[in-house]
């Protein structure tokens, strides 16, 4: 089957498959989606899928659009039906799709409900809001008191709410990945004694869990786990899904986890037809989900595997691409621990080959540096600066400052909003999508309570959220001088001179608001969302928000429309969370003429023409035992100092699965390796420049490359 195009290396070796286990390690850039799509449409028009589909499962819904837009295109063009064939979805959607064959047979309605993530938070915020309630003083005794002050303790204390929250709700997914029902968890808590974090997760676990059965839902790792404990016990459903799917193609297979990989290989049982791609290298997600990289990596040690690896790509330059290489292979010879040797494969990128129609990028000088600051302040101004000027200079051209963490890059955002630079962010919360719920929380807020310092003016910086700065100010000095009644409701019908036009505009709109405080909570917001004239994406938010309202009040008895504003004006509330859902659908396309802010995490996959690496230092980027680390608990007692670590060490040893001679040094050493990838994905982001900056207390990983790029550097001068 000719497409008319020439497959690179590796690429022409995976177009020749025909069947069995094929494990397809890939560099970034190296085409992957491009060589799946073109597989699936020669199966295809060879017939050889028939009888059955060709199944491609990937993880993310704009993979899945990207995946069926490519190969209906392929099929088109081969005056083929491009609609027949195949089967593109995420495995959650899949795993969705075997449960409602056989609800029965694991007590469920056949209208199954799913808990949507933004009602997930909003149960378990409930439930650890009442526990806490219960075990407040047991909780914060495990703060050192003797280090802070009163004001600070208060601080401490909700510090420790918030990581605690955090860490018990990963806890559930760990829990229910490893087989452990509430119950039988309990009574190994109960039974083993000395157990705090652990019986404190095991508590919260069966309230969670009940509050699931009675509601009559499922969350998403049950669908997972349902799934393949109906594939295990049907052997009829079993074979009919294997009858099916006569080939499986699995993309990220880095990001898999124990359940998803079971799945995917009784599936593939009967045909043997499974390919799973993916990039070790690449795998950045074990650390805070349930994902796995090493199962990917035994599959490609599996004898059972033909291996055919796609190190070529013409996303970067060659000094971007040596810069990667050089890491890797720095990591696994000189690495200061034996064990993060082999936290990056030996996998090196190569360039595409001269005739290619898709070079790599030529840069007419070194184009690879580093900078080292004395404070985070001075790095920051550098890199905005760096990126203003870029955008003057080159308006057609693309450019990302990528940084460890939401906080770090929130701060720069601060900076580039002081110099006036074009920016989007890509961080947890963007404020292009927190808008919605924000706004929503602000007019509420106002209804509520109308009259109080600061609501009117928090609203109205909303409606006029796209007005200059100058005429903001003015609005604000204006208010700031006047009664909210006044303003709103001016006696005898007085005209103020002084009054913004702006303002004078939107009185008849906030009185409206006012209007409508005894209306039903569900529609008040919803037309609070049309008067705001949202888009369909805040539409859809809004629409979000006023369907769970009462689902909200059944679960809180103590729900307000004020708790409500409160809560939606929360950066971290759960419908921000709803929103990026929403977004994400679209998927992201870097625009030349703007800055893209964004989280290291946040940007793989994606690619720049410019790349800035920022806060490369030792505690974003640890690479010994004894350096700080982002996530632990350090106002704890020093015993206390990593619940996590502590909880899943503890279940393992509840539920034989071994006791680790040094639980926390085990999980620092899966941090600093998968930092260590993290870095990769950075470098690998970039297509013609790189800049990587730092603090003074710089990494390891910093002080190595830039070593590097000074002796790279002298052998060129002399014409190396």
């Amino acid at each position: 089957m000719d497409f008319g195009v020439k497959f690179r290396k590796g690429q022409d070796r995976v177009m020749e498959y025909e069947g069995g286990y094929m494990a397809v390690p890939s560099v970034p850039g190296a085409g992957k989606t491009f060589v799946l799509a073109h597989l699936a449409a020669k199966l295809i028009e060879e017939e050889k899928h028939k009888p059955g589909n060709i199944l491609i499962v990937t993880y993310m819904n704009s993979a899945v659009a990207n995946f069926k837009d490519r190969i209906y295109s392929l099929l088109k063009k081969r005056g083929l039906n491009p609609t027949q064939g195949y089967e593109v979805m995420t495995l959650h959607t899949l795993a969705m799709k075997i449960i409602k064959e056989k609800p029965d047979k694991l007590l469920m309605d056949d209208e199954i409900q799913v808990l949507d993530e933004v009602r997930q938070l909003e149960l378990f915020r409930a439930i650890y809001d009442d526990w806490l309630s219960r075990n407040k003083d047991k909780f914060y005794s495990l703060i050192d008191n003797e280090r802070f002050s009163h004001q600070q303790l208060h601080k401490m204390e909700d510090t420790w709410e918030k990581a605690f929250y955090q860490i018990v709700t990963g806890s559930f997914g760990y829990f229910k990945i490893h087989g452990m029902d509430p119950g039988p968890l309990k009574t190994a808590v109960d039974s083993a004694g000395d157990t705090l974090f652990l019986g404190w997760a095991s508590q919260l676990y069966e309230e969670y869990e009940r509050s699931l059965s009675t509601g009559g839902f499922i969350d998403f790792n049950d669908i997972l786990i349902n799934a393949m404990r109906l594939l295990r016990e049907d052997s009829e459903l079993l074979e009919r899904y294997q009858n099916l799917y006569s080939f499986i193609f699995e993309d990220e297979a880095q990001d898999s986890n124990i359940v998803q990989q079971e799945i995917l290989m009784m599936l593939s049982e009967d045909s043997g037809n499974l390919i799973r791609v993916g990039d070790s290298n690449q795998a950045i997600m074990s650390t805070f989900t349930i994902s796995d990289p090493k199962l990917f990596r035994d599959f490609c040690k599996n004898p059972m595997s033909q291996l055919e690896s796609i190190n070529v790509a013409s996303r970067s330059s060659k000094h971007i691409i040596d810069m990667a290489n050089f890491l890797v292979d720095w990591t696994r010879n000189h690495h200061p621990l034996d064990e993060c040797k082999d936290s990056l494969a030996p996998q090196y990128i190569e360039e595409v080959e001269a005739d290619d129609p898709f070079p790599n990028p030529v840069v007419e000088h070194y184009s690879v540096a580093t900078k080292v600051f004395n404070s985070a302040y001075k790095e920051f101004e550098h890199i905005a600066k760096r990126c203003k000027n870029h955008v003057d200079r080159m308006p057609k051209k693309t450019i990302a400052a990528l940084f460890p963490t939401n906080r770090i890059a929130g701060q720069f955002i601060e900076i580039l909003e002081k110099l006036d630079v074009p920016f989007r962010e890509m961080t947890k919360y963007p404020r292009e999508r927190t808008y919605a719920a924000n706004a929503l929380g602000a007019a509420l807020d106002f209804i509520v309570h109308p009259y109080e310092e600061g609501k009117l003016t928090e609203l109205i910086k909303y409606i006029l959220e796209d007005e200059d700065k100058e005429d903001l100010l003015e609005v604000e000095n204006y208010l700031r001088n006047i009664e909210p009644e006044r303003f709103l409701y001016p006696l005898y019908d007085q005209v103020d001179e002084g009054l913004p036009e702006k303002l004078d505009k939107i009185i008849p709109l906030l009185r409206e608001f006012l209007e409508l405080s005894s209306e039903m909570p569900e529609y008040l917001v919803l037309h609070i969302a049309e008067r705001l004239e949202f888009d369909w994406n805040r539409m859809a938010i809004a629409q979000k928000i006023a369907s769970d309202i009462r689902y909200m009040a059944s679960i809180n008895p103590d729900w307000s429309l004020e708790y409500l504003a409160q809560e939606l004006k929360d950066i971290n509330n759960s419908y921000n969370y709803f929103a990026n859902i929403v977004y994400d659908m679209q998927g992201f396309e870097p625009k030349p003429g703007e800055v893209t802010v964004s989280t290291l995490h946040k940007a793989k996959g994606l690619e720049w023409d410019t790349v800035i690496l920022g806060s490369i230092d030792s505690f974003n980027f640890p690479s010994r035992l004894t350096d700080k680390f982002m996530g632990e608990c350090y106002y704890l007692n020093e015993d206390y100092q990593n619940p996590k670590v502590l909880i899943e060490t503890e279940f393992k040893r509840l539920t034989g699965g071994g006791k680790a001679l040094n639980a926390v040094d085990e999980s620092k050493i899966d941090i600093i390796s998968e930092r260590i990838r993290l870095l990769y994905v950075g470098i690998t982001r970039a297509k013609e420049y790189l800049l990587l900056t730092s603090k003074r207390d710089s990494s390891i990983y910093f002080k190595v490359l830039s070593n590097y790029i000074v002796h790279r550097k002298t052998q060129l001068e002399v014409g190396d």
